[in-house]
Formats: C-alpha cells, structure tokens, sequence
C-alpha cells in the first residue's frame, strides 16, 4: 500500500544525509523528524504503490504541527509553490521542490539532483 516501509525510510534518509530536505536541520535534534508524502496518500491510504516510493517523499523536520513538516501541512498554497507538495495529477520525478536556500532539486528514484530553474517538463501534454 502507500505506507513507508522501513527500507524505503532508510532510503529517504540516507538520500538527504539524515537532515531536513528543506531546512537542512539535523533530523536528531529535539523537534523529531518525518517522512512527508509530498502527494498526500489521502485518508485510509491508496493502492497506489508509487505513492510511497522515495521520489515522492522528503525527509523533513518536525511533526504535522511543528517545523517544516508543521509548514508543509498548515501553508498548502507556499508548500505546492515550492514543490514540497504536490496536486493529484503531478508526476514526483518530474516535479522538482525547493529547499529554504532556493536551491531546486529533482528526485528521481532513490537520488537527488540538483537543477535550474526555469525548469520545463511535459506532464499530460501540458508544459509546466
């Protein structure tokens, strides 16, 4: 289903360095850490399988509530302005999400990359 298993937890880990995506915090440090679905799994999961695959998920500090996943969930339209959300339709390996430098990055499989903006990709025959 659209849980993250702990394999693909470790992943996402790994792959930002056991810091926030966003913010760069230690992802130790007292406010905790979560893996953040940047295309949300809806209520009660999906049988979408790829919704909880490393390119649709940021390692990020803090709960729902606090932090930069408490920022993600409480500010939607700044979160898919930068990418660190997504709107149903988008594909995450083409939808690249900025860090709190304005450094853009891509994730695609179990990597980062980083790109410039402007960014251009074709999703659904529409250029973005």
């Amino acid at each position: 289903m659209t849980a993250v298993t702990p394999a693909v937890r470790e992943i996402v880990l790994t792959r930002a360095g056991w810091h926030c995506e966003h913010c760069y915090a230690a992802l130790d440090g007292p406010w905790g850490y979560s893996v953040q679905h940047r295309d949300a799994r809806g209520m009660g999961g999906s049988r979408q399988a790829w919704l909880g695959e490393p390119p649709n998920l940021l390692a990020l500090c803090g709960s729902g509530t606090t932090e930069c996943h408490g920022r993600v969930e409480h500010h939607p339209a700044w979160a898919y302005q930068r990418g660190l959300a997504l709107r149903t339709g988008d594909d995450p390996e083409r939808t690249p999400f900025m860090d709190a430098n304005g450094a853009w990055w891509l994730l695609i499989a179990d990597t980062k990359h980083p790109i410039t903006i402007p960014f251009t990709y074709q999703l659904e025959g529409a250029t973005h």
